[in-house]
């Protein structure tokens, strides 16, 4: 708040100067707001005392929003017990269009402020504190329900199903016994009750329990279905005979507390899911496989019904959206964006010519990765000392060709490990003029490939940059495959040639394939090839922000199935389907 108040720049001058004047001493609010007034030019007497020495928070509720011309009338209440609060409270003002921002000053002689805003267009949506930057007690519908709501309520009930074999009943016993032993924890059957508790968080053991209706009817509020056999969560589909699934929505008598269907595909996933759950407390919706069982889905509602927004004409949507603030300070990158472009730009020059097999771009190509893997300091691990390893292959018209695949390594120090190698790929071939299996329509044009593959080739080379100084225990292997697009000739003689470091040690491998464009969720295929991999894709997420969709069936389109057929653990990263894939389009 006090950042929207003065600015930007002001905040950031502010902080230096209040760290300045107080380096090596006890500092205080009032010196942070003496420093604050001293840049901005700014009283600031009763924004800080209201915020540092006043108790409880503004409650806000967008009570009216009527447009009349081109002016907009809102009506703000802060609906909190007590005295009001002062606050200037951001106002997102949607067209079909387009979205502009406003601010409506709110004074603590009262709760209520009628605004009058003059608007272009017809408004569409009004949204109040859209990006929540006003501290305050948030509605519970500004809040997706979630496990934790449900693990953290004072008063827990598990319902289990009496209509149902006497195997899911055994089942779903024991799921609450696992929970049972705590003074807040009571377990009713279906057929004692008549209708759903509203006095805390409610637990719906099984789908064919009387109650589990009313989890079936509120995913209808979210993108997400449940059928007898499977549920959905966006674009996703769960068998539920391979699934357990844990859903929770809003109490329907009482929407400020939880209910939870869960439903258990296994006695043998019971245990783990007892002692899971209690882990997942920020997600809406989570799906397990296995008997161990292993996270299979995740996620979170989307907020619905905030009384914070009204929507002024509801035959219409809107094309616009917040351009986010940016922030004060921005982390140097731990790769160089600009490195890994010049690389793609230069593989799909038109020297290249698309990278073919059996065509002079492709040895050209060859030739610059190892020029590049020398350059960022790996070692070769090719024949003879080189960063080559050549052999023979078929080409256009069945014809024998000479390739080779380009392969460096970064040696590992602890001798525990000594001929074990964790292996990243990504194939620097393409299509050349249109072979293999080209549309006859392109036959003979150049088809770049810069999605496919060259993106791939210049993570692989940016990680070899960023790892060449490392010291890793176990050795790295950072290849280059070839003739991938032929029938991943270059993968599966690596694994057969491989001597240093052989197959039978191999530990994993990463492919790097058609990374370069990506939508919400990058995929991973083959996540079953480890028990690792997920919880591993699980860390990735929590650490980065990236999020995954890992797919377990196996998809025999890239160089990690050769590593498979050695049952090695592999992965392929794959960014996102594009109208591009093998066409000279993808530039």
């Amino acid at each position: 708040m006090l950042r929207e108040k003065v600015g930007d720049e002001n905040f950031i001058r502010s902080l230096q100067r209040f760290y300045r004047s107080h380096k090596y001493k006890v500092g205080n609010w009032d010196g942070i707001r003496a420093a604050f007034e001293a840049t901005s030019d700014m009283p600031l007497e009763t924004f800080f005392d209201q915020w540092v020495n006043l108790t409880g928070a503004p409650e806000l509720s967008l009570e009216k929003a009527a447009q009349e011309g081109d002016k907009l009338t809102l009506m703000i209440r802060q609906t909190q017990n007590g005295d009001a609060f002062d606050l200037d409270v951001p106002v997102a003002l949607y067209t079909k269009d387009s979205v502009t921002r406003h601010t409506v000053s709110m004074s603590n002689s009262s709760h209520q402020k009628v605004a009058s805003i003059p608007v272009e267009g017809k408004i569409i949506r009004v949204e109040v504190d859209p990006e929540f930057n006003v501290f305050r007690r948030l509605h519970w519908a500004e809040i997706p329900p979630s496990l934790g709501n449900a693990f953290g309520a004072d008063k827990i009930m598990v319902i289990l199903p009496t209509q149902t074999s006497n195997a899911l009943k055994a089942r779903y016993q024991k799921m609450a016994d696992l929970w049972s032993g705590r003074e807040n924890f009571t377990i009713f059957k279906d057929t004692d009750i008549e209708a759903l508790p509203t006095d805390g968080a409610v637990w719906v053991f099984g789908q064919n329990n009387k109650f589990y209706n009313h989890i079936a009817k509120a995913v209808s509020d979210y993108d997400a279905d449940i059928s007898d056999t499977s549920v959905r969560f966006g674009d996703k589909t769960l068998s539920t005979s391979d699934n357990s699934t844990i859903i929770v929505v809003r109490n329907p008598n009482n929407p400020s507390a939880a209910i939870v269907g869960l439903t258990a595909h296994s006695d043998a996933a019971i245990a783990g899911l007892a002692r899971k759950l209690p882990h997942y407390g920020k997600y809406s919706y989570l799906a397990f496989s296995g008997d161990e069982p292993t996270n299979s889905a995740k996620g979170q509602w989307p907020a619905v019904g905030s009384p914070l927004v009204a929507i002024l004409d509801k035959t219409a949507s809107s094309t616009a959206s917040l351009t986010p603030r940016p922030a004060l300070a921005e982390l140097k990158p731990v790769f160089d964006g600009k490195r890994m472009m010049a690389t793609i730009e230069e593989l799909t020059d038109k020297s290249y010519e698309g990278r073919g097999v059996g065509t002079k771009g492709l040895d050209k190509a060859a030739q610059y990765i190892a020029d590049q893997f020398k350059a960022a300091g790996v070692k070769p691990g090719g024949d003879k000392g080189s960063y080559f390893q050549a052999f023979e292959g078929n080409g256009p018209k069945g014809t024998p060709v000479s390739v080779k695949n380009i392969v460096g390594i970064i040696p590992g120090t602890n001798p525990k490990f000594d001929g074990q190698s964790v292996i990243l790929s990504a194939h620097y071939d393409h299509l050349g003029h249109g072979w293999p299996g080209v549309r006859d329509a392109f036959k003979g044009q150049i088809h770049p490939g810069a999605d496919d593959n060259g993106s791939g080739v210049a993570v692989l080379l940016e990680l070899a940059h960023s790892l060449a100084k490392s010291a890793p225990e176990r050795t790295i292997v950072l290849l280059a495959p070839t003739a991938e697009e032929a029938g991943l000739l270059g993968a599966r003689h690596y694994v057969k040639a491989a001597t240093d470091y052989p197959a039978d040690k191999m530990f994993a491998n990463v492919n790097l394939d058609t990374v370069g464009r990506a939508n919400e969720k990058i995929m991973v295929f083959s996540t079953d090839s480890a028990r690792e991999w997920p919880f591993i894709f699980m860390g990735t997420t929590a650490t980065t922000g990236i999020q995954t969709d890992l797919v377990k069936q196996a998809v025999n389109a890239s160089d990690h199935t050769a590593f498979l057929e050695v049952n090695v653990p592999a992965i392929h990263i794959f960014g996102a389907p594009s109208g591009d894939y093998h066409r000279p389009s993808d530039t």
